[in-house]
C-alpha cells in the first residue's frame, strides 16, 4: 500500500460511517487525522491546531455552516490551507448549495 505524508488532515463529515472510513483510510496511509462532525466543531479545531495542512470536508454539513462556508472562513485566516471537497450529491446540487465559485488549491 502506498504511504502518504505525515501532514495533519482535518476530516469534516456528518455521517459517522463515512467519516470513520475516511479517517481510517487516511491514517492507514500515514497521515495524522483529526475529525469533526460539523462546521462549528471544525472551526474550533482549525483555530486550536495550526498544524492542519488539509481540510477534507463534506459540502453539506449540519450546524449552520456548509462545507464551502467552512473553507472560506478557514482560508481567511489561513490562505495556505489546502481544501478538498467531497459530497454524495450531483454537481448541480453542489453548485446551488455551496456557491458556484470553488476555493482553489
Amino acid at each position: 500500500m502506498p504511504q502518504g505524508g505525515r501532514e495533519v488532515i482535518l476530516v469534516v463529515e456528518d455521517e459517522p460511517d463515512v467519516r470513520q472510513l475516511a479517517v481510517e483510510t487516511l491514517r492507514a496511509l500515514g497521515y495524522e487525522v483529526i475529525e469533526a462532525a460539523d462546521g462549528p466543531g471544525a472551526l474550533k479545531l482549525l483555530k486550536a491546531r495550526g498544524d492542519i495542512r488539509l481540510l477534507f470536508t463534506d459540502v453539506g454539513l449540519p450546524g449552520g455552516i456548509t462545507g464551502r462556508q467552512l473553507a472560506d472562513a478557514a482560508r481567511r485566516d489561513r490562505p495556505e490551507l489546502k481544501v478538498l471537497f467531497t459530497t454524495g450529491y450531483a454537481r448541480n446540487a453542489i453548485v446551488h448549495q455551496g456557491g458556484s465559485t470553488w476555493a482553489s488549491s
